[in-house]
């Protein structure tokens, strides 16, 4: 590497300064144009690239006061959190409609009921694949995935573009925490449609047209006023999104780039990082269906998604009654996802796992002394428990000690340079700067 000096940006830097003034507060045009970026005397395709070369170069040339930074912070709170919440919340209603159309006089039943709830997750499946292409493509704040698949990672990467890494947890969790307050906004709402006696026009229909209705709202909301990118946040200012590129850079996370490189997806591929995600992913799936208490914050993909309440009505409660039986288990749902976490149910103790004699038979022929039976211990509950749980654990660890290993040889790589070059921990900084928004990979 050559010594560090003074960046430029030939081309767009010059244009960007002359008419600044006049376009301070327009978001650059989406189609980058093609021009290079220098440093060290190097260029490098723009393209290639982060998008945020455009504004802000691979130089810090602009500092801004922790005062300035909180207020900007604030401004994005009342943005993006609120329009993911809201974004999710109505997919979440969407996806369970069909769970209060099921007690409110829809038609279909039986065998053909459970069809009609399994094509949602077939479209879903289906278009996971494809939406992870165009989402490459096109601007995330106006494609938040078709049939709902990929809404959650959308709205992760927009969150991952805007705030720091210490601060995307929780503002995930504020929009995470609507798969347990929907249920309650939608069981309170099937509950006062419950109450139309008019025959002529079915209540789930009502339902359906005010759920419909919502998600409309909330994505005319989102296409006015979700941003894409830092880059081309219409709500900023020119100074408030060059602000918010700053925030990140130290992050090394980047932002956006539409370029899909074949190197980058070997590397995912071959990463066993990677598989170990996967292997992780499947493991929480197995415990989250059986082992964890389904609550719809748990379970968002299970049966109780579609069939939660004509289970609590075959215990003998009317409909009117069903939708607010289930409104408690989405606000334990979202206090868990907020503060306790996954609960520990039930399903998996069953009496037929018990040793020894039946139980409830014996409960039939109880005798004086039959307090010396087996005690029941439930083993393969315990056992389906344990060893889905350790194993997580592990996965865990193994990519614990996996990135500690690679941060220790990437601090020995530093000090390499360091000492070969005379480099100080500024320069290492200004290094760091550099490559923030190169659109880089950590083995790259």
């Amino acid at each position: 590497m050559t010594s560090i000096q003074q960046q430029s940006i030939t081309g767009l830097e010059h244009r960007h300064q002359s008419q600044e003034k006049m376009h301070s507060n327009m978001p650059l045009d989406e189609k980058t144009p093609s021009y290079e970026v220098s440093s060290d005397g190097v260029s490098i395709d723009a393209t290639d690239g982060d998008e945020a070369l455009e504004l802000v170069g691979m130089r810090r040339t602009a500092q801004f006061s922790k005062e300035y930074n909180l207020r900007l912070r604030k401004k994005l709170d009342w943005v993006i959190p609120p329009l993911s919440a809201a974004v999710y919340f109505t997919q979440y209603l969407d996806k369970t409609s069909l769970n209060y159309a099921s007690i409110m006089g829809f038609p279909i039943t039986g065998q053909k009921y459970n069809l009609v709830a399994l094509a949602f997750y077939v479209g879903f499946f289906i278009w996971e694949f494809p939406t992870q292409y165009i989402a490459q493509k096109l601007r995330l704040g106006k494609y938040l995935g078709m049939l709902e698949s990929c809404v959650a990672p959308i709205l992760v990467l927009i969150i991952s573009m805007f705030y720091k890494k210490n601060e995307q947890s929780q503002r995930i969790a504020w929009f995470y925490v609507m798969v347990g307050l929907a249920p309650v906004f939608g069981g309170f709402v099937a509950y006062g449609i419950s109450f139309d006696s008019d025959k002529s026009f079915a209540s789930y229909r009502i339902l359906f047209l005010m759920l419909g209705a919502l998600a409309i709202v909330v994505g005319i909301a989102v296409l006015i006023w979700m941003p894409d990118s830092p880059v081309r946040a219409n709500m900023l200012t020119r100074e408030e999104r060059i602000a918010t590129l700053e925030r990140i850079r130290d992050d090394q996370c980047g932002t956006a780039n539409k370029t899909i490189k074949k190197a980058q997806i070997i590397e995912a591929l071959t990463d066993i990082r990677t598989w170990l995600v996967v292997l992780s992913t499947l493991v929480n799936a197995y415990i989250h269906i059986h082992i964890i208490l389904p609550l719809p914050a748990n379970i968002p993909n299970g049966g109780l998604a579609n069939f939660g309440f004509i289970i609590i009505k075959s215990f003998g409660y009317t409909s009117k009654q069903a939708p607010i039986l289930g409104t408690p288990g989405g606000l334990i749902g979202a206090v868990a996802t907020l503060v306790l976490g996954n609960a520990i149910g039930t399903e998996t103790f069953l009496p037929r796992d018990a040793p020894g004699p039946d139980p409830f038979q014996d409960s039939l022929n109880f005798e004086e002394g039959a307090h010396d039976r087996p005690v029941l211990d439930y083993l393969p509950g315990k056992i389906s428990m344990l060893v889905p749980l350790a194993s997580q654990l592990f996965i865990c660890y193994i990519l614990r000690f996996i990135n500690l290993r690679l941060n220790a040889k990437k601090r020995a790589h530093i000090a390499v340079l360091k000492a070969r070059n005379g480099w100080t921990d500024e320069d290492i900084e200004r290094e760091r700067e550099k490559h923030a928004f190169l659109d880089l990979t950590n083995i790259q």
